[in-house]
């Protein structure tokens, strides 16, 4: 998979053609997800104080391992960076950690 979610100003779906990952992607057989629009699970957390329950994208919580990795991400003015990404917010929904 390639898993990407939307900037500020662009969304991923349009990073992906515009900057030729969707070629790549196809190339190598793999799949795009757009954590923005994926599919929501609620999780539910017990023994917590605060936090009992939170949602995340459903492609992460059915994966069995994540592993992040140097990437093209979406950015508000290149379109794009090289940067690595921040896991501070990986749930999809926050434009900025």
């Amino acid at each position: 998979f390639l898993i990407i979610s939307n900037g500020l100003l662009y969304s991923a779906d349009t990073a992906y053609v515009e900057t030729g990952m969707k070629e790549w992607v196809e190339r190598a057989g793999a799949d795009f997800v757009n954590l923005t629009t994926d599919k929501r699970r609620t999780i539910r957390v017990e023994n917590t104080l605060y936090v009992k329950e939170y949602s995340m994208p459903s492609t992460l919580s059915d994966a069995d391992a994540l592993i992040t990795m140097p990437l093209l991400k979406t950015h508000e003015i290149t379109l794009y960076t090289g940067a690595l990404k921040s896991m501070l917010v990986f749930d999809g929904e926050s434009s900025k950690p």
